[in-house]
């Protein structure tokens, strides 16, 4: 039996990257999966407004009878090199509102259905907005990026009841290693 037969779920950000390769992921282990994003997905949708949450959430729970797994992948894209400096208020604004706002109001609207809530943290995967600097990847200790394949794996174990029954609350590192080095350097302020 696949790890997630029967399961029915939401993801988010699902036109690229990670959450391309979470779509693809879930649906090998046999999950009913609804892929949003702004962009070309099964719904398209803009978290940036509440009204744009609250009707992703209304729209899923329609089309799925319910949710029983929910991934948010969704983010503004935004270049590496973009530090807490270089970011506007406009910038930063949208950022909250799709990251934190939408995931708030969407796991308002699905938290009754009974779904665990965990995190997993992504290292250096390459796609999406990330653009790597020259020389990062021997700062990873296992020497190599990360994939979308990578970070979705383990959200497939930790989504199961096989594996993550008794796994929530948790923040999960998927990295490489990079975690360990201190490899962004600080800003110049000539």
């Amino acid at each position: 039996m696949k790890l997630l037969e029967g399961e029915r779920a939401l993801v988010t950000g699902a036109a690229n990257g990670i959450g391309r390769g979470m779509v693809a992921a879930l649906r090998e282990e046999g999950a009913e999966v609804l892929g949003a994003d702004i962009n070309e997905a099964d719904i398209r949708c803009d978290l940036s407004t509440t009204d744009g949450a609250r009707k992703l959430a209304e729209e899923a729970i329609g089309r799925l009878g319910s949710v029983s797994l929910f991934v948010h992948c969704a983010s503004p894209r935004r270049q590496e090199k973009q530090t807490v400096l270089a970011v506007t208020e406009a910038e930063w604004r949208e950022m909250l509102a799709v990251n934190l706002d939408a995931a708030f109001i969407l796991c308002q609207a699905l938290g009754r259905h009974g779904i665990r809530v965990n995190a997993i943290a992504p290292g250096a995967i390459p796609g999406g907005g990330f653009n790597a600097p020259p020389g990062m990847v021997e700062k990873i200790p296992l020497r190599r990026f990360g994939t979308p394949a990578d970070v979705a794996a383990m959200a497939a174990a930790v989504l199961s009841e096989r594996f993550g029954a008794y796994v929530t609350g948790a923040s999960i590192v998927v990295d490489g290693g990079i975690a360990l080095h201190n490899w962004i350097e600080a800003p110049s302020f000539d």
